[in-house]
């Protein structure tokens, strides 16, 4: 059942991503070389999975793909699924494909792994990762801040002056952390590309 929904998932990505050549590109592996960190506050940083430095000028990207994991916050897995959504589309030369990871540590039913100063969400209740729930040892940042910021990020012509569209898709826990986030952020018309949301088996 999980191998099904990751095909789905991966080929509602693929319909959103514009065509092209194929070609293999960028770092396509789920391992720290192809990670980062997004600093979206002062004192907070969430380690995301990404193709394509955020930072450095590409002239090349016209489509960015972010994609949000579920309630086992495997980010590894789904970027995974970004990357071949994107080698379906022909497109991995000039879509950068991003996987958010949002920590949850609890002590009891999270166990999240966490390095010094990586941001942490708890992963039960009204405050969840999932909802928009704010940090646990900073509750004024959320996890809409991070996408608000990530998208921030994205929208700066000086590293991708081409990009033309941005799709931001969840499955399970993560389509209902896109649905919510669709639904309530203040920066979906301030941004210089259309952003479209792609919503994936939600539980609610």
């Amino acid at each position: 059942m999980r191998n099904l929904l990751s095909l789905t998932l991966s080929a509602s990505l693929a319909a959103a991503i514009f065509s092209g050549t194929a070609s293999a590109a960028g770092c396509l592996a789920a391992a720290p070389e192809c990670t980062e960190w997004l600093g979206a506050s002062a004192g907070s940083r969430v380690r995301i999975y990404r193709n394509y430095s955020l930072d450095a000028r590409n002239e090349a990207i016209t489509h960015a793909v972010i994609v949000i994991h579920g309630l086992g916050r495997d980010a590894n897995n789904y970027y995974r699924h970004g990357l071949a959504a994107g080698f379906l589309a022909g497109a991995l030369e000039r879509t950068l494909v991003i996987a958010p990871h949002f920590a949850s540590n609890d002590g009891n039913t999270c166990r999240d792994a966490l390095v010094h100063g990586e941001t942490n969400w708890v992963c039960r209740g009204p405050a969840i990762w999932r909802n928009g729930g704010g940090a646990v040892a900073q509750q004024d940042f959320t996890t809409f801040d991070v996408m608000d910021a990530l998208l921030q990020r994205l929208a700066r012509r000086e590293s991708f002056p081409n990009l033309k569209t941005v799709v931001l898709a969840g499955h399970s826990a993560g389509g209902q952390y896109v649905a919510r986030y669709a639904m309530s952020n203040r920066v979906h018309e301030k941004l210089p590309f259309p952003l479209a949301y792609v919503v994936s088996n939600p539980s609610s």
